[in-house]
């Protein structure tokens, strides 16, 4: 399965990066594993997700019909990191999914999926 998370950027002009976690457990810590982009938290730097006022990311090769729980935090050159952004979820998998509620200082994001 793939989902395609995508969020406003980050505009500070020291950023670096996000690291996206993600798992099959609500709420941290995100301890996922299996997604061809590596274990939680995916590494993704800002040219490879940033395209103007948003960034987007697909995480593949989650398993089938399993619930996963994603969050997002932006970090920049002197390694400092954000909170986390909102929580969503894929759902049962049967479409589009909205964000649930939640806190943190980091990015809004939702999921798109399927891509």
């Amino acid at each position: 399965m793939d989902v395609t998370l995508q969020w406003d950027a980050n505009t500070e002009p020291n950023r670096a990066g996000y690291r996206i976690y993600y798992d099959t457990n609500s709420g941290p810590p995100y301890g996922g594993m299996g997604a061809t982009g590596g274990d939680s938290p995916i590494d993704v730097k800002i040219a490879d997700v940033e395209a103007g006022n948003t960034a987007r990311y697909t995480v593949t090769g989650l398993m089938e019909d399993e619930t996963y729980f994603f969050s997002v935090t932006a970090y920049n050159t002197s390694g400092n990191e954000s909170g986390y952004s909102n929580e969503v979820s894929t759902g049962s998998g049967t479409g589009n999914e909205s964000p649930n509620s939640g806190g943190g200082s980091g990015c809004f994001i939702f999921s798109l999926y399927p891509p």
